[in-house]
């Protein structure tokens, strides 16, 4: 921002802060000019704090200093009720919901929209003031703290006089706008404690608009009250806007903007539309001239880049190494550092406790180096680590799943079954299984999925006769749902970790299932595939009757307590017959493949050796 904006922005603020400090304290206060001058210099000092700090952003492409938000945001579009909204235009309707969730995968930007919708609250005022909370600093040295705990300390910090009084009047009059970041970083364990804070929140202060951000969670279908808002891939045109925007050699970006233009979006879509790996796709651009076509092979190619000290600024200035290790080690203690950090669910750190992280992570890979060199080179050579206040954090939380999964592919220490058994059950949505899945195929198969698998087909077996059909689908589902209109699914439990394990299968296996299930069939499967559907879905509401003032859409019926007809034990037992029919398809597929390596590879060996 130019010093010519900044009266415009103290005007701004002033004015914003007046017109809702009568609100809070009430025009019949004895003392209310007292208040007011008290609170307007509160709320004046944590809006000017507030916007100094959401207004600049550091990313891997700018580690040393801060730049504009304003200069290098590009709106993105998302999805609510069949219907796009730009993300230019979402703050009305979110303050209008009043109760809303933005979803989105790594990377899809997420944390920059809720700085940006804090900014534009403060710059277009709309009555509200924003407060926005990084839920992952919930947790601290002394123990976890409450969102309305934090919310407090983070206005009264500019003024010791603010009360919890005034800003539970503040919150029953809607006049704080609650911004929360990053649900699913918040450690899994504690994470239930959380959403029921929310929805305490929500069901105690209904004037408040709060805007919660996350990975995608099947937990929010349950919270009646919210709008869930998906963010959109970046399209062709929005992707060469957001690289234009960035500060970087401008010959490598009219190239990259060329072939981006010319097919290279089109090709590489799955990463083009990212925006955290398009970011990271031009600081290697330069240097390999292609897009890999793997995932895996791009953040290791990322990786590199950062480590081997290229700098597009600079071009080949060479930053200092405190570890002077060999970049096979230092990968080899940071996935140690990044799987013990993953699995204690943990993205911040105090130094000491990045320290001691690191110490353990050196131990366990048996590299000789000092952890503090190391942790000099994690946030001053690489960058892969920053500094958040007293904190350090992740670039990117995607960095830390990614070296995880090389830890569980390539590492013969760890029990890679139940690793991943621990994943299934808490993590959902990360990205370590499918990652670790394309680094080391043959281990993720023949250490967890067929062994898994041959125990699920000898129970699945057992519960093969068609009144047992509710046993068969309650060993991996909740219930029977109907989030879409003349379409029956299943409820996920997190009691139920076969569940879990059933869905990334699903995706690890996308053709198998579809093959199978018919999901992406046209002709005579689809019409089965729908009339299966229309059946199940008439059949469970003759039996379980939806009352009037109920949502028929959002019906749910507990396998426990499904009324078993026989029209129903008929079509659940169609589907069981299908899912064993899957399972014994990938286990076979599985059983033959390294069977067949592993024929092939003993007759090689033996040649010339009778």
């Amino acid at each position: 921002m130019t010093k010519n904006t900044l009266p415009s922005l103290g005007d701004t603020i002033g004015d914003l802060v007046k017109s809702l400090v009568p609100d809070i304290i009430g025009a019949g206060d004895k003392e209310y000019k007292k208040y007011q001058v008290k609170l307007e210099s509160c709320f004046k000092r944590h809006i000017t704090r507030t916007h100094s700090k959401y207004s600049k952003i550091k990313t891997l492409l700018y580690r040393d200093k801060p730049v504009s938000l304003q200069d290098h945001y590009v709106a993105g579009d998302f999805f609510i009720a069949g219907e796009s909204h730009n993300g230019d235009d979402l703050l009305p309707d979110l303050l209008a919901n009043k109760r809303n969730v933005i979803v989105g995968t790594a990377g899809s930007g997420k944390s920059v929209l809720l700085r940006k919708l804090a900014i534009e609250a403060i710059s277009q005022p709309r009555g509200v003031i924003p407060v926005l909370v990084e839920l992952r600093l919930l947790r601290t040295r002394d123990g976890d703290l409450r969102i309305g705990e934090y919310l407090f300390n983070t206005i009264s910090d500019q003024d010791e006089g603010f009360s919890k009084d005034q800003l539970h009047t503040a919150l029953k009059l809607g006049k704080i706008l609650l911004l929360l970041d990053g649900f699913d970083e918040i450690d899994f364990q504690i994470r239930e404690a959380y959403e029921e804070e929310v929805l305490e929140l929500s069901n105690k202060y209904p004037q408040t608009p709060i805007v919660l951000s996350s990975r995608p969670d099947s937990i929010f279908n349950s919270w009646e009250e919210f709008y869930i808002y998906r963010a959109l891939p970046l399209n062709q045109a929005q992707s060469i806007e957001l690289i234009s925007k960035i500060d970087y050699d401008a010959v490598v970006k009219e190239r990259f903007i060329k072939e981006l233009s010319e097919g290279l979006y089109d090709k590489h879509s799955d990463f083009l539309s990212n925006p955290l790996l398009l970011t990271m796709m031009l600081l290697t651009y330069e240097q390999l001239a292609e897009i890999p076509e793997k995932i895996h092979i791009f953040y290791e190619q990322a990786f590199d880049t950062l480590f081997h000290k290229h700098d597009a600024l600079k071009y080949l200035y060479k930053r200092k190494s405190y570890s002077n290790l060999p970049v096979d080690d230092f990968k080899k203690v940071f996935s140690a550092f990044c799987l013990t950090t993953y699995y204690d669910r943990r993205m911040s750190f105090t130094q000491s406790e990045v320290l001691d992280y690191i110490q353990q992570a050196a131990d366990l890979e048996d590299v000789s180096a000092s952890a503090n060199n190391i942790f000099n080179d994690l946030v001053k050579s690489v960058c892969i680590l920053q500094k958040d206040g007293n904190y350090f954090t992740f670039s990117h939380r995607s960095f830390q799943e990614y070296f995880a999964a090389v830890f569980i592919s390539r590492s013969n220490s760890i029990d890679t079954g139940k690793a991943l058994d621990v994943i299934v059950r808490t993590s959902q949505s990360d990205n370590v299984i499918p990652l670790a899945w394309e680094l080391n195929r043959e281990r993720i198969e023949t250490k967890w999925i067929h062994p898994r698998l041959r125990v699920i087909i000898r129970k699945c077996e057992k519960l093969m006769d068609e009144d047992k059909s509710i046993e068969f689908l309650s060993q991996f589902f909740e219930s029977f749902a109907i989030p879409e209109k003349g379409h029956v699914g299943y409820g996920l439990s997190e009691r139920k970790s076969k569940g879990y394990f059933l869905i990334y299968l699903y995706r690890l296996y996308r053709d198998e299932s579809n093959k199978v299930f018919g999901w992406r069939a046209e002709g005579a499967q689809k019409a089965e595939l729908e009339q299966w559907h229309s059946s199940l879905l008439e059949e469970l509401k003759k039996a379980h009757p939806v009352e009037p003032e109920d949502d028929e859409l959002d019906m749910r019926v507990p396998l426990a307590k499904v009324v078993r007809t026989p029209a129903i034990l008929k079509l659940a037992h169609l589907d069981c017959e299908k899912h064993l029919r899957f399972f014994k398809m990938i286990e076979e597929q599985i059983y033959k493949k390294y069977n067949r390596r592993e024929k092939a590879l003993a007759k090689l060996i033996l040649r010339g050796h009778p």
